[in-house]
């Protein structure tokens, strides 16, 4: 079970990934209460009240009857914090650490998941590498969109298959990353439109469409011609059209790594250095959720 709000849907989408594929990979079933807020987004969810994977065939939308249990299992982590010699019958509480990371494939991971009842995880740093790509095929069913697609992107869309148009997705991220570590992982929207009229330049054969997906308002008159933004503005739309795209430049935000592992598109983070200027080239997304050398920020 999956029980704390760890930062924002990029940092719960990036845990579930790795616990879910552990369990694919184990045969556990997992309940992610954290995914409750969302649950409307997602096949595997919107008709599965408690959120599990796998989805069972018995189909329910009462979430926010179950919303409270949520807050009973945080009741009972910080219980077990204050007190951890003393033990809920049935149910173990595992507590990520602030340093390091818990391998779903360890064996004392693997071990505390046999004792049998409950076992609820609190935390971010939970990764299983070992997994996350020969299970990605059952992740995207889960994960894909349910059907709520604003009419003109599904034009859009349409049209990008039938003109063959590559899209480019830029994920602007700016409100916290102003102050977060100092700003140190803050990217002003010029240096990605720089960025962008590197790659416009640079690859005229490519019928190239840039999509800017930020959480603040951006002044597009910076960037190549036909730049879009999404339509409302809001994460739902931002998230659809970030794993519908071809491709993704980002900041470092776990947000756009789970976009690409679910689009199975090439990206790029900025804080790594001068992109290449054929998107082409860039990182494989399968891989864009497994562990990184440097900690990941908290969108």
């Amino acid at each position: 079970m999956i029980s704390d709000y760890t930062g924002r849907l990029g940092n719960r989408l990036f845990v579930f990934i790795h616990v879910a594929a552990a369990a694919a990979a184990h045969g556990w079933n997992l309940c992610n209460l954290v995914l409750l807020p969302h649950a409307s987004w997602f096949k595997g969810t919107v008709n599965n009240c408690f959120c599990l994977f796998p989805a069972p065939h018995i189909r329910c939308r009462l979430h926010t009857l179950i919303r409270p249990l949520r807050g009973v299992m945080e009741f009972l982590a910080g219980y077990h914090r204050r007190f951890p010699n003393l033990q809920v019958p049935g149910l173990q509480i595992l507590q990520a650490p602030k340093a390091g990371y818990v391998d779903l494939d360890s064996p004392e991971f693997l071990a505390a998941a046999k004792k049998g009842g409950v076992l609820a995880l609190w935390g971010f740093r939970f990764r299983n590498n070992q997994h996350v790509r020969e299970q990605r095929q059952k992740l995207l069913d889960f994960l894909a969109f349910e059907n709520s697609w604003n009419p003109r992107f599904i034009r859009d869309f349409q049209r990008k298959r039938q003109e063959n148009e590559y899209w480019l997705c830029l994920h602007v991220r700016q409100g916290d990353y102003r102050v977060w570590r100092g700003g140190a992982w803050y990217l002003s929207p010029e240096v990605f439109a720089r960025a962008a009229w590197e790659i416009f330049r640079a690859c005229p054969e490519k019928k190239i469409r840039f999509w800017v997906c930020s959480d603040e308002p951006v002044n597009l008159d910076f960037f190549p011609p036909g730049t879009s933004r999404t339509f409302g503005g809001s994460l739902r739309e931002d998230f659809q059209i970030m794993v519908q795209s071809d491709g993704l430049l980002l900041g470092r935000s776990t947000l756009g790594l789970v976009a690409a592992y679910l689009a199975g598109a090439r990206y790029w983070c900025l804080l790594d250095g001068v992109p290449p200027k054929n998107p082409d080239s860039w990182r494989d997304g399968a891989s864009a959720v497994e562990e990184p050398s440097q900690p990941l920020g908290s969108q």
